[in-house]
Protein backbone atom coordinates (compact mmCIF):
# COMPACT_ATOMS: atom_id res chain seq x y z
CA UNK A 1 0.00 0.00 0.00
CA UNK A 2 2.88 2.42 0.61
CA UNK A 3 3.89 4.54 -2.34
CA UNK A 4 2.82 7.35 -4.60
CA UNK A 5 -0.68 7.39 -6.15
CA UNK A 6 -2.42 9.53 -8.77
CA UNK A 7 -6.17 10.10 -8.98
CA UNK A 8 -6.29 8.91 -12.61
CA UNK A 9 -4.90 5.54 -11.52
CA UNK A 10 -6.77 5.25 -8.22
CA UNK A 11 -6.10 5.79 -4.53
CA UNK A 12 -5.71 3.08 -1.90
CA UNK A 13 -8.19 2.70 0.95
CA UNK A 14 -6.67 5.10 3.47
CA UNK A 15 -8.16 7.87 5.54
CA UNK A 16 -8.25 10.81 3.16
CA UNK A 17 -7.79 14.39 4.37
CA UNK A 18 -11.06 16.12 5.11
CA UNK A 19 -12.33 19.32 6.61
CA UNK A 20 -10.36 22.53 6.94
CA UNK A 21 -6.62 22.41 7.61
CA UNK A 22 -4.64 25.55 8.60
CA UNK A 23 -1.54 25.96 6.42
CA UNK A 24 2.06 26.88 7.31
CA UNK A 25 4.31 27.71 4.37
CA UNK A 26 7.92 26.58 4.24
CA UNK A 27 10.68 28.76 2.78
CA UNK A 28 10.57 27.06 -0.63
CA UNK A 29 6.81 27.58 -0.83
CA UNK A 30 7.23 31.25 0.16
CA UNK A 31 9.78 31.71 -2.63
CA UNK A 32 7.38 30.16 -5.14
CA UNK A 33 4.53 32.39 -3.95
CA UNK A 34 6.60 35.42 -4.95
CA UNK A 35 8.07 34.09 -8.20
CA UNK A 36 5.59 31.77 -9.94
CA UNK A 37 5.70 31.95 -13.76
CA UNK A 38 2.00 32.91 -13.87
CA UNK A 39 2.35 35.73 -11.35
CA UNK A 40 2.10 36.33 -7.62
CA UNK A 41 0.15 33.69 -5.74
CA UNK A 42 -2.59 34.62 -3.30
CA UNK A 43 -1.70 31.98 -0.70
CA UNK A 44 -4.63 30.79 1.43
CA UNK A 45 -4.30 30.51 5.20
CA UNK A 46 -6.12 27.16 5.13
CA UNK A 47 -7.32 24.49 2.75
CA UNK A 48 -10.84 23.09 2.74
CA UNK A 49 -10.58 19.56 1.40
CA UNK A 50 -14.29 19.63 0.59
CA UNK A 51 -13.44 22.10 -2.20
CA UNK A 52 -10.05 20.66 -3.18
CA UNK A 53 -9.21 18.05 -5.78
CA UNK A 54 -6.55 15.68 -4.50
CA UNK A 55 -4.48 14.76 -7.53
CA UNK A 56 -1.62 12.90 -5.87
CA UNK A 57 -1.24 11.04 -2.60
CA UNK A 58 1.84 9.65 -0.89
CA UNK A 59 1.26 6.85 1.63
CA UNK A 60 3.79 5.60 4.21
CA UNK A 61 3.05 2.92 6.78
CA UNK A 62 -0.58 2.97 5.69
CA UNK A 63 -1.01 6.69 6.47
CA UNK A 64 -1.16 9.73 4.21
CA UNK A 65 2.26 11.37 4.23
CA UNK A 66 1.64 14.07 1.60
CA UNK A 67 -1.10 15.28 -0.73
CA UNK A 68 -0.97 17.34 -3.86
CA UNK A 69 -4.21 19.30 -3.97
CA UNK A 70 -5.66 21.57 -6.64
CA UNK A 71 -7.90 24.47 -5.62
CA UNK A 72 -9.47 27.48 -7.31
CA UNK A 73 -7.18 30.54 -7.47
CA UNK A 74 -8.88 32.86 -9.95
CA UNK A 75 -10.89 32.78 -13.19
CA UNK A 76 -7.95 31.47 -15.26
CA UNK A 77 -5.79 29.54 -12.81
CA UNK A 78 -5.82 26.91 -10.08
CA UNK A 79 -3.40 26.72 -7.18
CA UNK A 80 -1.51 23.47 -6.63
CA UNK A 81 -0.30 22.84 -3.07
CA UNK A 82 1.95 20.07 -1.78
CA UNK A 83 0.76 19.62 1.81
CA UNK A 84 1.83 17.41 4.72
CA UNK A 85 -0.87 16.15 7.13
CA UNK A 86 0.16 18.75 9.74
CA UNK A 87 -0.55 21.60 7.27
CA UNK A 88 3.07 22.26 6.27
CA UNK A 89 3.15 23.41 2.63
CA UNK A 90 6.30 22.16 0.89
CA UNK A 91 5.69 24.00 -2.38
CA UNK A 92 3.00 25.69 -4.47
CA UNK A 93 2.48 26.64 -8.10
CA UNK A 94 -0.21 27.88 -10.44
CA UNK A 95 -1.66 25.92 -13.36
CA UNK A 96 -4.11 27.15 -15.93
CA UNK A 97 -7.57 25.67 -15.56
CA UNK A 98 -7.34 24.07 -19.02
CA UNK A 99 -4.06 22.23 -18.21
CA UNK A 100 -4.89 18.51 -18.57
CA UNK A 101 -1.43 17.03 -17.84
CA UNK A 102 -1.42 14.77 -20.86
CA UNK A 103 2.23 13.92 -20.14
CA UNK A 104 1.48 11.96 -16.95
CA UNK A 105 4.27 9.44 -16.31
CA UNK A 106 2.23 6.46 -15.12
CA UNK A 107 5.38 4.51 -14.23
CA UNK A 108 5.92 6.84 -11.22
CA UNK A 109 2.72 5.71 -9.53
CA UNK A 110 1.35 2.61 -7.85
CA UNK A 111 -2.11 1.25 -8.45
CA UNK A 112 -4.37 0.34 -5.53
Amino acid sequence: MDGLYHYLLGFPKVEMPKGILPLVYGEHAKDEIRSDRYGKINAPQSINFLHAKIVELEVKNGCVEKVVARIHHDARRDLILVVKPDGFVKTVWLNTKDDKHKTLNRARYRRP
